[in-house]
């Protein structure tokens, strides 16, 4: 590879967008990878979108939403919508509180 293919060789970590799953293919080191799809931006603008609206409502960072498990139903979410209904997850999953009040049905379980 010359320099400026190395160049363009970002690992995942050092991606512009912190998502909690790859909104496009990132390079091993090895090969460069194919460019951002229209489809895979749809799905980082609408991830981007939840998480400002989410963080805001629950007083928090955008950040720090992302790392949540809301954070993580978020990006299901807006997979589900820009590819289909492939993940099992609901709106209701974006709130983190409600996540807590969940577990704590369960709580003495066994």
């Amino acid at each position: 590879m010359t320099e400026r293919e190395m160049d363009e060789c970002l690992p995942a970590d050092e991606a512009a967008f912190r998502s909690p799953v790859p909104t496009q293919i990132v390079s091993n080191g090895e090969y460069n990878p194919l460019p951002q799809t229209a489809k895979q931006k749809q799905v980082e603008a609408l991830i981007k979108e939840t998480a400002d609206k989410q963080a805001k409502l629950h007083n928090t960072s955008r950040r720090k939403f992302l790392a949540s498990g809301s954070g993580m139903a978020a990006a299901f979410l807006a997979m589900n919508q820009i590819h289909g209904n492939l993940f099992d997850v609901n709106a209701a999953e974006l709130n983190p509180d409600a996540a807590g009040d969940r577990r704590a049905t369960y709580k003495g379980q066994f």
